[in-house]
């Protein structure tokens, strides 16, 4: 074995000086973006055909429901359409 690799090791264990507060690094990624531009509480209130999908299955319009008619899921989505 040669002493090379030993040394690297040794090299980036070594501790960091202390300077006091440790700065974080720069945010380089895009901030979060939302799937939908409504949030599903007012599709749920304002979107015609879907409270008329969830009337014709029999179950309430709610936020929950939305969310799974935005996904193609729920019964609402899948018989009421």
């Amino acid at each position: 074995m040669s002493d090379a690799p030993a040394e690297k090791v040794a090299k980036e264990r070594a501790p960091r000086p202390a300077t006091g507060l440790r700065t974080l690094p720069k945010m380089t990624a895009p901030g979060h973006v939302h799937k939908y531009d409504t949030p599903n509480e007012k599709f749920a209130k304002e979107d015609s055909t879907f409270q008329q999908a969830c009337e014709k299955v029999g179950i309430k319009p709610t936020a929950r429901q939305a969310s799974k008619w935005r996904n193609k899921k729920g019964s609402a989505y899948l018989n009421g359409r």
